[in-house]
């Protein structure tokens, strides 16, 4: 977040901070089992993240030095219809502005009858 860190998975899945030159990270108090990292703010007092794989996407945002989270936004395609997962969300450092994929599975159904 300040140019000398860094925010990732640790070996436990868990978000961490790891120093760029190297030794153990520390655990992000108030990150969940599944968020993934988005961005820091510019200040890097907190970190944006895209939380566990639920429809609509949740982002929140997480004071790294007391853990303390908030929600920031839901996010869900205006046509939501077959919309199975929010892949990746990407956003500015100040919240302004974002954008994110999403995979969507859309089948149409038939009704045949009268067949012999």
């Amino acid at each position: 977040p300040d140019g000398e860190r860094f925010v990732t998975r640790g070996t436990d899945r868990r978000l961490a901070v790891f120093a760029i030159a190297g030794g153990p990270g520390q655990p992000v108090a108030g990150a969940l089992g599944r968020d993934l990292p988005i961005v820091a703010s510019p200040d890097g007092e907190w970190l944006y993240v895209q939380g566990p794989g639920d429809l609509p996407a949740e982002v929140a945002r997480i004071h790294l030095r007391t853990g303390r989270r908030e929600p920031v936004r839901s996010l869900l395609p205006p046509d939501p219809a077959g919309t199975m997962d929010i892949l990746r969300v990407v956003m500015t450092p100040d919240a302004r502005a974002y954008a994110y994929t999403f995979v969507r599975a859309l089948s149409a159904l038939y009704l045949v009858d009268g067949l012999r």
